[in-house]
């Protein structure tokens, strides 16, 4: 019974996510992508350069997105130092100083992509809410792309609204 409501809620997001009538699509200029998420999602772009640090208590560093079932994402870009950074050491330098004490990060990584781009992602599990969060390299600059989530969420839904995001995700320059 309990896999059924999972599927039946599963369903239902990627249903909402992304078969959903009405999206729209956001642009950074700030951090060089777009995105399409559903049209009540609400936005507030970034008004300052990220620093690096936890990207959901900055909020004038990143460009965030929340949905009124309590979901938001982050997106933010920082320059990497020189000599360059390979992604591994991009994830590791994030997960040091971006993913708060409070969080248990999931065993290792997984290759993905992001923006046609090689990317690692990783799950945590934190106080009161979940996240998803996806690193990769372009340009020379450290990307996040991370969704929080109320604790309360399935894993399985947190995940459909995710890779649904992640898939409209691309770099415009």
């Amino acid at each position: 019974m309990r896999t059924i409501l999972v599927l039946v809620a599963l369903a239902a997001t990627l249903a909402g996510v992304a078969g959903a009538t009405s999206s729209k699509k956001f642009v950074s200029k700030r951090y060089s992508y777009s995105i399409v998420l559903p049209a009540d999602w609400t936005s507030s772009a970034a008004s300052t350069s990220w620093q690096g640090g936890p990207p959901f208590q900055d909020p004038p560093e990143v460009d965030l997105y929340d949905a009124a079932d309590g979901r938001s994402f982050a997106v933010a870009a920082r320059k990497l130092p020189t000599p360059t950074t390979t992604l591994r050491q991009w994830a590791t330098v994030y997960v040091g100083a971006a993913v708060p004490s409070f969080c248990k990060k999931s065993r290792g990584y997984r290759a993905t992509t992001l923006g046609g781009v090689p990317a690692l992602a990783f799950t945590g599990h934190c106080e009161v809410h979940d996240i998803n969060v996806e690193l990769t390299i372009r340009d020379g600059r450290g990307y996040a792309f991370a969704l929080a989530s109320p604790g309360a969420n399935s894993e399985a839904a947190d995940g459909a609204v995710f890779e649904a995001a992640r898939r409209s995700f691309h770099f415009v320059r």
